[in-house]
């Protein structure tokens, strides 16, 4: 146990005469300054001894005579051993907060000096309180009071303490067949724990009962929880848990029986959201009685854990007394019910003992038509039903109504109805007007204006269940970067004239450039896991990527047989884009045997926008490595996301 300082103690002991039940001896201390016959003094100037006064309070420190002036150190209460200079210049510098002293300034050093001052003790279990050798004390009376504990009756003041009657029927002594040690508090604190987890807080016992003062509390009430360890509980047999408490303030507790390690079962679970019983505590003193049925597998290892941590109802003070553990026989089957529909609950008469049964019987409906309540290994279990297993019919004519994944489900099926909403019958057509009518789609031609997606018609409108427009002449686009001043003529937008650069008219090694021949000269290859094809669209090589493959070689457009010289520099230009970002590389290389690079892979970023490129590399090689292949490689993740397509034109490689 942490030991109080002499401070602590002081604000313990002056607690008013809380009488704990089960005490043998039902006398209380009054409050230090109490100087009734009988009471104890604390040595606050660190002695912390104790001193028997005879009429009188006990003194404290070693003060002097009454009206003798002393020197009392800070913080000293009575009259006062030596003190030292505090550099005072007034009276009111010298204020000790004793009024059974008169204090001074002399000569820049504090006197106190011991008077005969009226003063009130604080304890209604004394009167005619006035100071006496520097302390307050009062002469002793018998007047009734209440020493907030209900376990008494008749309280009446004696000794300067409050005491009463103990009710032996409401709260009896710890009995025979206790499983707690030291329940009490007669032991001092013998076998009880401290358990500040989180919190902070002074734990001891006085006069026979265990007081708490709860500081910090942490969050959770298990933060602070004095504790005993070492409980048997034994599977099948009845508890009754007993107690007598009280607190400084209206407040709640709980107290759990929990095993003693990780993962800290309750037994059993209670009513607090952290497991345990709830106890509601006021300034009076009351017994508690909770009984339970220990549903879980014996456990040698258990806990009682009283639990005073959390924000609400603190800082506090809280105290306990005659706390009591026992099995008792169950007398019935009754009263071993666990409210388990799947468990036959019987009780053994010559052990006492409860046990459970697992029974076969059907268990509490849930109310979902798509599941099976059955008992299965004592516990009421609700298993999906197989799917398509017919449920509860919603009236819905068109609805199926089955059971999906253990759920109910009324779903519109166009087996039963071709449509339900007119959403249903949508045939993505604006110019029919797409209408349910019960239970079968209709469809009826309108006049709307609509978009037929040809910028060479105007003032597109509905006829016949088509849109179509009257063909313009407006300016259009071809889609080929190579043509401008493109026209729309016939519904159709025709090639303008050609703004690239013209591939046939120096001595390109490549043939077929422009792609006026279709594929001649030009062959696509697929390998790995890439698919695709290659066509020729307006003019343009263009192909299409459905699966690109791991490398850029998994896709090639190429040209074989080229010749090239070495020492000879030469510039390759293409027209180029993407239907999505992505990159391209183009590559001069050896045509057949290692594949050896001549110019080095040229990497391009594409984009919707045909664009044109170019660059030169210089022959090095000697012969005969001079035939060549001009090669487009496409393939490869992740930069090259798929499906994409890639459109390539006016391509060349020209010695300069």
């Amino acid at each position: 146990m942490r030991r109080a300082s002499a401070t602590g103690l002081v604000a313990l002991v002056a607690l008013q005469a809380i009488t704990a039940c089960g005490d043998d001896d039902l006398s209380w201390s009054s409050p230090p300054n109490n100087a009734s016959a009988g009471q104890t003094s604390i040595d606050e100037a660190g002695a912390g001894g104790r001193e028997e006064a005879d009429g009188g309070a006990g003194s404290v420190g070693q003060g002097g005579a009454a009206g003798e002036p002393t020197q009392v150190e800070p913080g000293g209460a009575g009259s006062s051993g030596e003190g030292g200079a505090s550099n005072c210049s007034a009276a009111d510098d010298c204020d000790d907060g004793n009024v059974c002293t008169d204090d001074d300034c002399n000569a820049g050093e504090c006197t106190h000096t011991n008077n005969i001052a009226s003063c009130n003790d604080e304890n209604e279990c004394t009167d005619h309180d006035a100071c006496v050798g520097g302390a307050c004390q009062g002469k002793n009376n018998a007047i009734e009071c209440d020493d907030l504990s209900s376990c008494t009756h008749s309280d009446k003041c004696g000794n300067g303490a409050c005491n009463g009657a103990k009710d032996l029927a409401l709260c009896p002594v710890c009995a025979a067949g206790n499983l707690l040690q030291n329940c009490d508090f007669a032991d001092g604190d013998t076998a009880w724990l401290e358990d500040f987890v989180d919190g902070s807080g002074l734990q001891q016992v006085q006069n026979e009962r265990l007081i708490v003062d709860v500081e910090s509390s942490g969050v959770e009430a298990y933060d602070v929880a004095p504790r005993q360890e070492g409980l048997t509980l034994q599977r099948g047999m009845k508890y009754r848990l007993r107690l007598v408490a009280g607190a400084s303030v209206e407040r709640s507790i709980v107290v759990a029986l929990k095993h003693g390690a990780a993962p800290y079962l309750t037994y059993p679970f209670g009513d607090a959201a952290d497991g345990g019983f709830t106890l509601n505590l006021s300034e009076q003193m009351q017994p508690f009685e909770r009984t339970f049925v220990m549903r879980e597998p014996t456990d040698a290892s258990a806990a009682l854990l009283l639990g005073l941590g959390g924000a609400v109802g603190n800082p506090s003070r809280v105290y306990f007394d005659d706390v009591y553990l026992a099995e008792q026989k169950c007398g019935s089957n009754g009263d071993c019910d666990d409210g388990n529909t799947c468990t036959n609950d019987v009780c053994d008469l010559s052990s006492g003992a409860c046990a459970w049964i697992n029974s076969g019987a059907a268990c509490a409906d849930d109310g979902n038509a798509c599941t099976q309540d059955a008992c299965v290994a004592g516990q009421c279990t609700h298993a999906p039903r197989p799917d398509f297993s017919a449920c509860t019919n919603d009236g819905d004519a068109c609805t199926a109504d089955e059971c999906l994944s253990g759920l109910c489900q009324n779903t519109f099926d166009t087996a039963i109805c071709a449509c339900k909403l007119d959403a249903h019958c949508d045939d993505s057509n604006p110019c029919t007007n797409d209408v349910c009518n019960a239970g079968a789609c209709e469809y009826t031609e309108n006049s709307a204006s609509c978009d037929d997606h040809n910028e060479c018609t105007s003032n597109d409108v509905c006829s016949g269940g088509l849109c179509a427009g009257t063909n313009n002449t407006h300016e259009c686009e071809d889609g080929d970067v190579c043509t401008v001043a493109d026209v729309c003529s016939a519904g159709v937008c025709e090639s303008g004239a050609s703004a690239c650069y013209d591939c046939t008219a120096a001595a390109n090694l490549l043939v077929n450039c422009n792609l006026t021949s279709g594929y001649a000269g030009w062959q696509s290859g697929f390998f790995g896991a890439a698919t695709g094809q290659q066509r020729v669209e307006k003019g343009m090589l263009v192909v299409d990527i459905v699966n690109g493959g791991v490398k850029r070689e998994d896709v090639q457009t190429w040209q074989a047989g080229l010749l090239l010289k070495q020492g000879t520099t030469y510039s390759v230009e293409l027209n180029a884009r993407a239907s999505t970002a992505r990159s391209m590389v183009v590559a001069v290389t050896q045509d057949g045997g290692a594949i050896k690079s001549y110019s080095g892979e040229q990497r391009f970023e594409l984009d919707r926008q045909m664009k044109r490129l170019r660059f030169e590399f210089t022959m090095n090689d000697a012969p005969p490595s001079e035939r060549a292949k001009f090669a487009v490689r496409l393939g490869g993740e992740p930069d090259n996301p798929t499906p994409n397509t890639v459109w390539l034109d006016n391509l060349s490689v020209v010695a300069k």
